[in-house]
C-alpha cells in the first residue's frame, strides 16, 4: 500500500448518473481537480478505514477492485445521489447509507449532505415541506387530504409527490394512493434550478421547460425564497417549484437536477457553480 497521500485533490462523485457526472468531470478538470466516480457497492464492499471520532481528513478507503488506497485528506468534497443498489431490507439499506454518510462527513465538503439514514439530502413529503416552510414564514398552498368526494372549484388533486410539473394537472386516480387536494396556484407556475446563489428560472410549456425572465423585483423575491428554502432544508442545490402573482408561493423542492435541465442551456452554469462550491 502507498505510504501516504499525494498532492492530487479529488472530488468523489457517489452514485451520480449522466449528464451530471459528465458535466462535473469537465468543470472540475478545468479547475485542476480530479474526480472519482464510485457507487455504494464499491465502497461498502471495499476496505474502509475511517476511525470514528478522528478529525476530518483522517483515514483512507480502498474501493472494491482498486489496487491503491484513497486517502481522505486528498478529498476536496463529495456529491452523492441515492443508492441504486439499496435492497428492500430496511436494516441493510440504512447501514449502507450510514457508511456513505460517515465517509462524506469525514472528507472535504459534502454538498447536499444527508443524515445517518441517508447519504444525501432527502426531501420529506409535501405536507411536511409546506409545514416547515410555513413555520419559517414562507407563503405555501392550502391543502387537505382528499376524501374521494367532489372537488371544490379552485382545487386540484395531487398524487405525484415529486412530479416537477408543479402538481397542476390531475394525473388520474390511482388505487391505494394518498391523494392531496391543494388550492390551485395563482399566477405563473415556474421552476427554479439553483446551485448556491446561481439561479435558472424555467416555466412549463407543454411537456418541456423554457427559460423564464422576471422583472428585477420579482427576481429578487424568488432569490430570497430560494435562499430561505435552502436554509430550512439545509441543501446546497436542487429544483424549487413555485407560483408567482404579486409574491412567490413555495410549492416544493427536490435536492437534485432533472436530466432535461442539465442537458439544456443552464446545465453547464449549474455544474460550474457546483464545482466551485464543492472545491472551496
Amino acid at each position: 500500500m502507498r505510504d501516504g497521500p499525494g498532492d492530487e485533490r479529488i472530488v468523489l462523485l457517489l452514485n451520480l448518473a449522466e449528464p451530471l457526472e459528465r458535466l462535473l468531470r469537465e468543470n472540475l478538470g478545468r479547475r485542476g481537480l480530479a474526480s472519482r466516480s464510485l457507487d455504494t457497492d464499491a465502497i461498502v464492499l471495499g476496505d474502509i478505514h475511517v476511525p470514528i471520532g478522528d478529525p476530518a481528513g483522517e483515514g483512507w478507503i480502498r474501493p472494491r477492485g482498486a489496487m491503491q488506497p484513497l486517502f481522505l485528506s486528498q478529498v476536496a468534497g463529495t456529491l452523492a445521489d441515492l443508492d441504486p443498489g439499496a435492497s428492500g431490507d430496511v436494516f441493510s439499506a440504512c447501514e449502507r447509507a450510514a457508511v456513505l454518510h460517515m465517509l462524506r462527513m469525514a472528507c472535504g465538503n459534502p454538498l447536499n449532505r444527508g443524515t445517518s439514514g441517508s447519504a444525501c439530502a432527502y426531501m420529506v413529503s409535501l405536507p411536511e415541506q409546506w409545514a416547515r416552510c410555513a413555520r419559517a414564514g414562507l407563503a405555501c398552498p392550502q391543502w387537505q387530504v382528499h376524501d374521494g368526494g367532489t372537488l371544490a372549484d379552485g382545487w386540484l388533486l395531487v398524487s405525484g409527490l415529486y412530479d416537477r410539473s408543479l402538481r397542476r394537472v390531475d394525473d388520474g386516480e390511482g388505487e391505494d394512493e394518498v391523494r392531496l387536494a391543494v388550492q390551485s396556484p395563482r399566477g405563473a407556475a415556474a421552476c427554479c434550478a439553483f446551485a448556491g446563489d446561481v439561479l435558472t428560472l424555467l416555466r412549463p410549456e407543454g411537456d418541456r421547460l423554457v427559460e423564464m425572465h422576471l422583472p428585477d423585483r420579482a427576481l429578487d423575491e424568488v432569490a430570497e425564497l430560494t435562499a430561505a428554502v435552502r436554509h430550512v432544508f439545509g441543501i446546497d442545490y436542487g429544483e424549487l417549484v413555485f407560483s408567482y402573482l404579486g409574491q412567490p408561493v413555495f410549492w416544493s423542492v427536490v435536492p437534485q437536477f432533472s436530466p432535461d435541465i442539465l442537458e439544456g442551456p443552464a446545465g453547464d452554469s449549474l455544474a460550474e457553480a457546483l464545482a466551485d462550491m464543492v472545491s472551496r
